[in-house]
């Protein structure tokens, strides 16, 4: 004997408005008690609405997209009615938790990595400053203070370090780009227990030099370099790995030619 009845959602607990995400019987199947009608979607799990009884779908009145809650109809179906009494599953509170842990991603670890962006620090008056060799690339390792790009002014070399510990994902800049202050040279995915350099916007204070003893007004006038640079009112490049600092290849070719 076969009756004809609506297919409700059973009980979701504390869930209403459920998204259907899937429809997976279409009118004229046949189902057995318990297989799968549709899919619905909460915030925490995906779950089956079962079939209450062995029989044929006559029809699906919802679709993928539509909202659903406790007691909703979705479809008509005929039941194949025996001597015992047919009862509509509920999905308990142990289904729903035993389904919301099957679907549920692992549990989130503390994160091991952050990704950050490397930037040029303060480089005082120097700007569109050439970049003249790249010590990094994507997948690199690298540590607090080790250099990740070489800049060239018309004074001098210097090394941009890195400000965290942590593995290179991206190199934003190549040999012959020209950089400012501010400007990204890499991503990169900090270690969460790496400690970071001095942040660069933030320069370090330093004590100023003691006064010269009397005696020193005797001592010789400082190198025309010295000069130079005392003229010239260069600013300190405060960044840690800028006291590392070295001649640029003009320098050095000066240098070879005076057999320094």
């Amino acid at each position: 004997m076969t009756n004809s009845t609506d297919i409700v959602v059973p009980d979701l607990g504390e869930f209403s408005d459920v998204e259907v995400i899937e429809i997976l019987v279409s009118a004229g199947d046949k189902v057995a008690r318990e297989d799968g009608l549709i899919t619905l979607e909460t915030d925490k799990a995906a779950m089956d609405v079962p079939a209450p009884a062995d029989g044929v779908i006559e029809a699906i009145t919802v679709a993928v997209g539509d909202r659903v809650s406790t007691g909703s109809v979705i479809g008509k179906m005929m039941q194949e009615v025996g001597d015992t009494v047919v009862t509509k599953p509920a999905l308990s509170e142990d289904a729903l938790a035993e389904n919301a842990a099957a679907a549920a991603p692992p549990e989130a670890k503390p994160a091991a990595a952050e990704k950050q962006t490397l930037v040029v620090p303060d480089i005082g008056e120097f700007d569109d400053v050439e970049i003249i060799e790249v010590h990094i690339a994507a997948g690199d390792n690298v540590d607090v203070e080790d250099p990740l790009v070489t800049l060239e002014t018309d004074k001098a070399a210097m090394d941009v370090p890195a400000v965290v510990a942590g593995t290179i994902d991206d190199v934003l800049v190549k040999v012959g780009d020209k950089v400012s202050e501010g400007t990204s040279l890499a991503t990169i995915n900090a270690s969460a227990s790496a400690g970071a350099a001095p942040s660069p916007s933030a320069p370090a204070t330093t004590s100023p030099p003691a006064p010269a003893p009397a005696a020193a007004a005797s001592s010789p006038p400082p190198p025309p370099t010295q000069q130079a640079a005392a003229a010239g009112r260069l600013p300190a490049i405060n960044e840690p790995g800028f006291a590392r600092a070295h001649a640029s290849p003009s320098v050095r070719k000066l240098a070879r030619e005076l057999g320094v």
